[in-house]
């Protein structure tokens, strides 16, 4: 059986999706693939859990998914402790062949990454904001730890899930990019947070019933105001143009809010 280690970085509605997906598809990875993806430690903002030295069970980990569900720290767990340095975690519970899922949203995993990179990890990112943070940390985090200059590699790492949700749209930005061909416009819907509130609109709901329902859905980013704002399209937008070789910003994109700015300094809650 081929083995694969993995630490996993936020265990909200995505992390939380991608464990039970990976649970669900146990035995169909091991009669399909001669697979078995095995979790190291998993992390939330609080807490980690590392895995026991008998190895996690697939009990446990829908014992974690339920703490979370209930909106408990992984801290809490009786295998758990405090965290509040992503990169120790990396450091303690990483092995050779290990791969880093980032699915937080949170520019603070970039360390952690990064000291993945240098430890010829491998990453995956759903998390759009270290994409779009400064040019260096985007060539690095694209380059294997590398910066400007050197090759764009996806042997090490992987963000196809930060725009377009699961459509291949990176993979066939990379592709069209490599093989030389001239882009010459990318069109789409960005957002379907926007889309879920402006179908809402056309049916008559109120503004603040629509975006209290998307969140509690759990469809909007942890702060809503990321979509409303046009903050999330923006972090799609830069991610694609950097994928073609633009080097901008993100204060490059212009973005008009759907919110008044008295309320940018207000807490989500």
């Amino acid at each position: 059986m081929n083995e694969i280690p993995l630490i996993l970085f936020g265990l909200g509605g995505v992390g939380r999706s991608f464990v039970r997906q990976i649970l669900d598809l146990r035995d169909y990875h091991a009669d399909k693939y001669d697979l078995h993806l095995r979790f190291l430690a998993f992390c939330d903002s609080r807490g980690a859990v590392l895995e026991p030295t008998e190895g996690f069970s697939d009990q446990q980990v829908h014992e974690l998914l339920q703490l979370k569900e209930q909106g408990g720290s992984l801290s809490q767990h009786l295998l758990g402790g405090i965290q509040d340095d992503l990169a120790a975690i990396v450091d303690i519970a990483g092995q050779p062949g290990t791969i880093v899922v980032d699915c937080t949203a949170t520019e603070a995993t970039v360390p952690a990454l990064f000291l993945a990179l240098d430890r010829n990890y491998q990453v995956v990112l759903a998390n759009k904001k270290p994409l779009t943070m400064q040019q260096e940390v985007y060539d690095r985090l694209t380059r294997a730890g590398t910066t400007a200059g050197d090759p764009i590699t996806l042997s090490q790492s992987r963000w196809e899930t930060t725009v377009g949700a699961g459509l291949p749209v990176i993979a066939t930005l990379n592709r069209l990019v490599a093989s030389g061909d001239e882009i010459v416009r990318i069109a789409g819907a960005f957002s379907g947070t926007l889309g879920y509130v402006m179908t809402g609109l056309q049916e008559g709901r109120a503004f603040s019933e629509i975006v209290q329902d998307a969140y509690r859905q759990g469809y909007t980013e942890p702060d809503p105001r990321d979509d409303l704002g046009g903050v999330d399209v923006a972090r799609k937008a830069l991610i694609l143009a950097r994928g073609m070789g633009w080097r901008l910003d993100l204060s490059d994109v212009s973005v008009q809010s759907l919110y008044p700015e008295a309320l940018a300094e207000r807490t989500v809650d």
